[in-house]
């Protein structure tokens, strides 16, 4: 099977720009790249297929490469969520600490929360998480309204997927888009993510 720049593992660096690496008999070769979400991207097959194609591996899209989801390090710690941004309605980010627990303010705990951005709350808000695989996983979910006006919460459909247009070592930020039929928008969540391990 021929080689694909879709299959290329990416890693951001802090500076927004994107390591394309390519690994051939042992050796690293690498080509730098500027993220720009603001572009005008043209996704002729959806990003569904393409991360299927991919064994859900980050694709290229224009300039841009485009994740199901991410992982932060960390055991234990305060994760902070910032919604700073995005066009659309109905957008959230979904926190998972596998085999472990996020806090929610009545002291709650669940392996799972879905935090919704919504103009009647505030933009920001801090869980205390327990994270016992080492790493907290995240991705962006949305809601979505179908001909039969039936609303789901889905992740992963359509266009669905998450650019990091910014990184450092305890904070990120994302640009989203939904999934459904739209069109592949990375501007529909602007997230910014922060953690403090402790």
């Amino acid at each position: 099977m021929a080689s694909s720049p879709w299959s290329a593992l990416t890693n951001p660096s802090q500076d927004g720009t994107v390591e394309r690496i390519w690994f051939q008999g042992g050796h690293k070769s690498t080509e730098q790249s500027t993220l720009n979400v603001d572009q005008d991207i043209n996704v002729n097959t959806s990003l569904q297929q393409l991360f299927t194609e991919s064994n859900g591996k980050p694709v290229v899209v224009g300039n841009a490469i485009v994740k199901q989801s991410d992982t932060v390090p960390m055991m234990k710690g305060k994760v902070t969520i910032r919604f700073v941004g995005g066009d659309l309605s109905d957008q959230g980010l979904r926190l998972k600490a596998k085999r472990g627990w996020i806090e929610l303010s009545d002291g709650s705990r669940a392996e799972v929360v879905d935090t919704w951005r919504d103009p009647d709350r505030p933009d920001e808000i801090s869980y205390e998480v327990s994270c016992p695989s080492g790493c907290l996983m995240l991705w962006n979910i949305y809601r979505l309204i179908h001909a039969s006006g039936v609303i789901t919460e889905d992740m992963w459909t359509g266009n669905a997927g998450m650019v990091m247009t910014s990184g450092g070592p305890n904070r990120r930020t994302y640009a989203c888009s939904p999934g459904g039929k739209s069109e592949f928008n990375p501007n529909g969540l602007i997230v910014e993510l922060e953690w403090q391990v402790h």
